[in-house]
C-alpha cells in the first residue's frame, strides 16, 4: 500500500530568475520611459501602483510559476514519487494549467532497509537522496521547491510512517 507523504512543487524557472525577469521586462521600462518623457524620476505612488499591478497581473512565483509535481510516497520499503505536470514544449506565463500524470516514479526508487538498522535521521538522509535524484532526471533549469519539506523533515517520525516503531518504543 502507498503512503504518500508530501507533494513537492517544480517550477519552470527559480523564484530569484522570475524576479528578475518580472522588473527587467515589466516595471523598468515603464521608469525609464517616464523619466524620459517627464525627465524626473516616477514619484514613489506611482512606482507603488505600478508595482501593484504587475504584482496583479504576474502575482507571487510560490502559485503561479509551478509546472508539476512530484508526489513523493514510500511503497513498502521504497521511497518513490510520482511526477505530473503541466508542461508542454513551451511554457509560458498562464493561469491556466491542467496536471496530467507524467510517470510513475520519476527517478529509480531508493530502498530504505528495516527499522532496526535505520533511524529517522537515516531515513530522512535517503529522502534527501531521492529528491536530490529526481531533481536530476527533470528537464534542465527545471527547480524542485522542497524548502516546506526541508522544514519539516527533520521533526517527522519517518519510522512511525513506514509502520516500523517498535511495540516498546511507542508511547
Amino acid at each position: 500500500m502507498e503512503k504518500y507523504f508530501f507533494d513537492l512543487p517544480v517550477y519552470r524557472l527559480t523564484k530569484s530568475k522570475y524576479y528578475k525577469w518580472r522588473d527587467e521586462t515589466q516595471i523598468r521600462p515603464h521608469e525609464e520611459n517616464w523619466l524620459s518623457v517627464r525627465g524626473r524620476p516616477m514619484p514613489q505612488e506611482s512606482k507603488n501602483a505600478l508595482d501593484q499591478h504587475v504584482y496583479e497581473k504576474y502575482g507571487p512565483w510560490e502559485f503561479n510559476e509551478i509546472i508539476g509535481y512530484i508526489r513523493l510516497y514510500f511503497l513498502g520499503s521504497q521511497i518513490r514519487g510520482d511526477y505530473l505536470s503541466a508542461e508542454k514544449k513551451r511554457n509560458p506565463i498562464s493561469r491556466r494549467r491542467v496536471f496530467t500524470y507524467r510517470t510513475l516514479k520519476l527517478a529509480p526508487e531508493h530502498q530504505i532497509w528495516p527499522a532496526d538498522q535505520n533511524s529517522n535521521q537515516d531515513i530522512w538522509r535517503e529522502v534527501l537522496r531521492y529528491i536530490a535524484s529526481c531533481e536530476r532526471q527533470l528537464t534542465k533549469g527545471r527547480f524542485i521547491d522542497s524548502s516546506k519539506l526541508e522544514l519539516l523533515g527533520p521533526h517527522i517520525d519517518w519510522l512511525s510512517i513506514l509502520g516500523w516503531k517498535k511495540e516498546n518504543e511507542q508511547s
